[in-house]
């Protein structure tokens, strides 16, 4: 069975995966359409007990509940759930990242995560020793011959974000962690 944890976050990640699909058609769903969505991607696997996966629903509802508030007159992507690949020596290196704000030249990559996190200076740390951002950076510079502007991880229970400016990230450091 799935790890409840992978479970929740899957749910919570087809969320905002939706919410900002419609934010790019134009439309802003609303609260409870997000959290429709979390509920018709939910699994009932991996769970302790049916009360512990009862809380981790709520705890869903309400996590969806604040991520609405904060981007429902926000940004809008250009790009949701954009997939790359790329050759780095004998290996093929691809994966689908979370959202992209701007443009090809000034681009910002958010990665969602579902992490419990309430220090903003352990966000900054995280964002900053995270190989999945660094590929995503360097998926980045494959494509569209520069690093993104910036590259985030959006902690969404908390509202804390972690970010690393274009010029702190390190593609020849990522390729030796590849």
């Amino acid at each position: 069975l799935k790890h409840h944890s992978i479970q929740y976050g899957a749910a919570i990640h087809q969320a905002i995966a939706f919410f900002f699909r419609e934010r790019i058609a134009g439309r802003t769903p609303t609260s409870a359409a997000l959290k429709k969505t979390f509920d018709r991607n939910w699994a009932s696997e991996g769970f302790l007990s049916a009360a512990h996966e009862k809380a981790r629903i709520k705890e869903g509802h309400e996590t969806l509940a604040l991520f609405y508030d904060t981007f429902k007159d926000g940004e809008v992507p250009t790009n949701v759930e954009s997939p790359f690949r790329f050759p780095y020596k004998n290996i093929q290196v691809r994966g689908v990242i979370d959202v992209v704000f701007g443009t090809k030249e000034q681009a910002r990559i958010v990665d969602f995560k579902t992490a419990e996190l309430t220090d903003p200076e352990v966000a900054e740390r995280r964002t900053k020793e995270s190989i999945q951002l660094g590929v995503y950076a360097l998926a980045w510079q494959q494509l569209y011959g520069r690093s993104p502007e910036k590259v985030q991880l959006y902690f969404v229970k908390s509202n804390i974000a972690g970010t690393l400016e274009r010029e702190k990230i390190n593609p020849q450091k990522i390729k030796e962690k590849i």
